[in-house]
């Protein structure tokens, strides 16, 4: 149990760490069509509503189709993973995923990517200011 949850911690890390990496490497681009939109008139308020639920939209959908796929695949592949040499005559393992783990960890992982996808979103819209539009020139 504590060998899955380091390993889970070190997963959501590193989800988070790529996160980071995207928002460091596309903010400047962000804020520029955010900049855009204001000089077209939405209101700040709704520019940044619209960069936070981006932000966090993506995260959650790709954290909950990759908890589906994994969850698939370890379904499937556990069953064919060959643990013995010679077959035992009885049954001594239980490979089924434990679901009640599994839904903690994603919940936890929701939050968690959810959380810094929020955070993302409202610092890129709060560089969205009309001085950026000059930049871009």
């Amino acid at each position: 149990l504590t060998l899955g949850i380091a390993v889970g911690a070190v997963a959501l890390l590193c989800a988070v760490l790529i996160l980071l990496v995207l928002a460091a490497s596309r903010w400047r681009l962000r804020s520029y069509d955010l900049a855009a939109l204001r000089m077209a008139g939405i209101s700040p308020g709704d520019l940044r509503r619209t960069s936070i639920a981006a932000e966090v939209s993506a995260a959650v959908v790709a954290t909950l189709a990759g908890t589906a796929a994994g969850m698939i695949g370890a379904t499937v592949a556990l069953r064919h993973i060959p643990l013995f040499t010679v077959p035992p005559a009885v049954d001594t393992l239980d490979l089924t995923p434990s679901w009640g783990w599994c839904l903690i960890s994603v919940v936890v992982a929701v939050v968690a990517l959810g959380a810094v996808a929020w955070a993302i979103g409202a610092a890129t819209s709060s560089r969205a200011r009309l001085e950026r539009l000059r930049e871009s020139l």
